[in-house]
């Protein structure tokens, strides 16, 4: 028995309100990428599309159902990632003629593959030679699960999209059987190869941007990823708190017996300093060398302050190696600006604690109030000013959960300060920054 495709909800009703998975599934992918952009758009659309289809599983149905007394659903990622694999080895031979524009197709459909399979958990890795939904155990495998759903409904939505895609349910099935042999091949032989050919640092870091497109759009579709960003008029003001808490502070330097000439100097650091990024504003990487007490938390605030003004940057992202430098420095920032600065560290766990809030499996947690904005802020850092450890930092350009993706759009339109670099270990230094140079 199966529930008809077009019947199947997302998630429960809310009064009149009906949460079609067809619905839900459209908006995903439209927000992913589209139909007739490149090959990697159309991935991504057909990703979205196909990311919750499980969903329609009778079993799943009757979870969601809250009449029922049924209380888990079968895993719906895994099968959703064989259905948007057995989709797109159709797709990509009637795309690409040319063999080397389908290899290249096929090993990002690896990316997308992953990205379904663990976009509510875990991401995975490609290593070994069993196929990410060979895991499960054999009552919710994709072979008996292909049972309780409409794949004929599933198959026709694609081809609204992809009127080129033909497949009936027991090509699926029988897919299932041969698709063990192209993964390893894929895995072990055509990604290697394909990396060899191309710049490898940027193919690698393709991964976490494509899942991160899956997981924002799917968070946008569900009415929780709000954008918070530092706007250009606050940054204007926020530089002129800025020249005020620095004379401030020279004048009370001075009081306590500084030398003139060095509270001067500081001010004349800053001023060169701010030069020297207005020759250049859209470059990516500047280096501010000064000695300790020179000033670098502040000079490196107002030019990210500048970057904010010109248009650069839509906020700003400090990242500390250690928990007493950021507490001081996020003080130091909110200020000389007047803006609140949300910090995100491992300690925040503490005032989860202190409010009744049950922290997540990997140690993470909001910074201070029990707000369920604290929580958004904490997956997506789209805040106007953050201040992070490098722990976290890391977390955001390498992450190991898919919930660690949707910090990716944050980063990619921030001014980020990263304090006392050389406590990264040399051995990751090239990859910290190559990372960056893709973000």
């Amino acid at each position: 028995m199966v529930v008809p495709f077009a019947q199947c909800v997302a998630r429960p009703d809310e009064g009149e309100t009906r949460h079609l998975l067809i619905h839900h599934l459209v908006r995903v992918a439209n927000a992913a990428g589209a139909p007739d952009g490149s090959t990697n758009d159309r991935l991504a659309f057909l990703a979205g599309l196909l990311h919750d289809a499980a969903k329609c599983h009778v079993e799943w149905q009757e979870y969601i159902d809250p009449t029922t007394s049924r209380k888990k659903g079968p895993p719906h990622s895994p099968m959703g990632a064989a259905l948007f694999t057995f989709a797109a080895e159709r797709l990509i031979p009637i795309w690409h003629s040319d063999r080397q524009e389908r290899l290249v197709a096929r090993d990002r459909m690896l990316n997308w593959l992953m990205a379904i399979n663990g976009h509510h958990g875990r991401l995975g890795d490609f290593h070994g030679m069993s196929l990410p939904w060979m895991k499960i155990l054999s009552r919710y495998s994709v072979r008996n699960l292909a049972a309780g759903c409409d794949l004929a409904g599933v198959f026709e939505l694609v081809q609204r999209s992809f009127p080129e895609f033909q497949a009936v349910a027991e090509e699926f099935t029988d897919w299932l059987d041969d698709f063990d042999r192209s993964w390893v091949k894929l895995v072990v032989n055509i990604r290697p190869k394909v990396l060899e050919r191309n710049t490898p640092h940027e193919l690698a870091m393709r991964f976490p941007l494509d899942v991160s497109r899956l997981i924002i759009a799917d968070r946008i579709d569900a009415g929780s990823l709000a954008d918070d960003y530092l706007q250009q008029p606050a940054a204007v003001e926020a530089i002129k708190s800025h020249s005020l808490y620095c004379n401030q502070q020279a004048t009370e330097a001075i009081v306590k017996g500084a030398s003139p000439e060095m509270v001067e100097l500081r001010s004349t650091i800053q001023h060169d300093a701010l030069g020297k990024y207005r020759e250049c504003p859209r470059d990516r990487f500047f280096t501010l060398l000064l000695p300790t007490g020179y000033g670098k938390t502040l000079t490196s605030l107002r030019i990210a302050l500048e970057s904010v003004v010109v248009g650069v940057s839509k906020r700003i992202i400090y990242v500390a190696p250690y928990l007493s430098i950021l507490s001081q420095a996020a003080n130091q920032l909110a200020t000389a600006t007047r803006i609140d600065v949300f910090q995100h560290h491992h300690l925040s766990l503490a005032a989860m604690a202190s409010n009744g809030v049950e922290a997540t499996d990997d140690g993470q947690a909001a910074f201070s109030s029990d707000s369920d904005d604290d929580f958004e802020i904490l997956d997506t850092w789209k805040f106007p000013i953050l201040a992070t450890t490098f722990n976290q930092f890391f977390r955001a350009l390498f992450p190991a959960r898919a919930q660690h993706t949707l910090r990716i759009d944050a980063v990619r339109k921030s001014f980020i300060i990263i304090d006392e670099p050389q406590i990264i270990d040399i051995g990751v230094w090239n990859l910290f920054l190559r990372a960056l140079s893709v973000f």
